[in-house]
């Protein structure tokens, strides 16, 4: 359980960080080159969502970052969900999603830094969390279900 309050505040904490000193250091909409010759900084601010849908609808995402956010909440410390797997992608997307959120809330966009020259977007260390945190989630309720056709599949025997 230690590893999940690691994750929820350095995601945030790291990721507020680099985007401070994006702000303050970087052109907007300029590419910036990085040692590594796939990975390049390009400051833009984001007034949307993931891949910029919901352009404009500030509200609408903080309101449902918050209740996403809350309902992980709700699941890991109410509903005792103590699976090592749940408990870490809910982490993940918990401290990516403070992230962003408090980017929304102080600013009124969100910070997005790193582009990869494969995938054209360009995201922050939050979405990249979020993101796996997601995948991670969909492992969990794969395995999940897999785990329970097999026990009522033994039940029925």
């Amino acid at each position: 359980m230690i590893l999940f309050y690691i994750f929820v505040f350095s995601i945030p904490l790291i990721d507020s960080l680099i985007k401070y000193h994006i702000r303050e250091n970087f052109t907007e909409g300029i590419n910036y080159d990085t040692l590594l010759p796939f990975l390049k900084v390009t400051y833009l601010k984001n007034f949307g969502a993931a891949l910029g849908i919901f352009p404009g609808k500030l509200y609408f995402l903080e309101i449902f970052s918050f209740l996403l956010m809350a309902s992980l909440i709700y699941l890991i410390f109410f509903k005792k969900i103590k699976d090592k797997l749940f408990i870490l992608s809910s982490a993940f997307v918990i401290g990516g999603g403070i992230g962003n959120l408090l980017d929304r809330i102080f600013l009124g966009f969100v910070t997005d830094y790193i582009q990869i020259t494969f995938f054209k977007p360009v995201c922050n260390i939050s979405d990249y969390f979020i993101t796996l945190g997601v995948l991670m989630m969909a492992i969990y309720i794969f395995k999940s279900d897999q785990e329970n056709v097999v026990t009522q599949q033994t039940n029925n025997f």
